[in-house]
């Protein structure tokens, strides 16, 4: 009875290697594709769906993507803000007489904050904070004690209680417990300020360092410190190709 059993063991075993071997045929010998992508052919698919202006989005250009705490894609684009619950679009678009609306149509970066708040800037209507609560947007003001540009190209987490903000006026530091604005902006007579006002991103990286584009060049404020340091980037590399 034993022997029998060992026996039956022995074939099961050759029969599954044998079936295993056989589902995992490496490819033809003139296919060039590396063998390990056959190995999913059979159960992974991989598909783009297209969603244009037709089927949902206020305007086909997208300038910006985010996706908030409660898995809603937002996309921003040229003509307003869209929302993507994973079968249907919800417009959020610029009305004049409407407060609650995004600030301007043309949505221009979009960023979630450590407590899970969308912030929506835009091209010419500064920046708004996505009032979940009450399904609307509030809108930060522009000018004194505000935002020093209506232009918001970049948003950045400061790492602590803030954003740093990229306009087409300089940098923007906003304190999201006290509302209070600090202002940095390109002074000819320190070099250790920002090379221009046309701030073009911001980025702060795992040490706390911050780094700014502008169009005249990057620079990088160390943690801790309040100079803006430039970046040589090298213009003599023959692979780097040159607009």
């Amino acid at each position: 009875m034993l022997r029998s059993l060992n026996i039956l063991s022995c074939l099961l075993t050759v029969l599954f290697f044998s079936d295993f071997s056989s589902a995992q045929t490496p490819p033809p010998v003139n296919d060039t594709a590396p063998a390990h992508r056959y190995r999913w052919d059979s159960v992974a698919e991989i598909a783009f769906e297209h969603h244009a202006t037709t089927l949902g989005l206020p305007q086909e250009i997208v300038t910006s993507l985010a996706q908030d705490d409660d898995g809603f894609f937002w996309i921003g684009t040229q003509g307003g803000l869209a929302r993507w619950d994973g079968y249907h679009f919800r417009h959020y678009l610029h009305q004049a007489k409407d407060l609650g609306s995004v600030p301007d149509p043309f949505i221009s970066v979009l960023f979630l904050d450590h407590r899970k708040q969308l912030w929506v800037g835009t091209n010419a209507g500064g920046l708004a904070r996505y009032d979940k609560k009450n399904d609307r947007f509030i809108q930060i003001p522009i000018g004194k004690n505000g935002l020093n540009h209506s232009s918001v190209i970049s948003i950045a987490a400061d790492g602590n209680k803030g954003l740093w903000i990229a306009t087409l006026g300089g940098l923007n530091h906003y304190n999201l417990d006290t509302g209070h604005f600090t202002y940095f902006t390109h002074d000819a007579k320190d070099s250790t300020s920002l090379p221009s006002n046309f701030v073009t991103s911001a980025l702060l990286d795992q040490a706390g360092n911050l780094w700014v584009g502008t169009d005249l060049g990057l620079v990088k404020r160390e943690a801790g410190s309040t100079r803006f340091l430039a970046v040589p980037l090298s213009i003599d590399n023959p692979q780097v190709h040159h607009i």
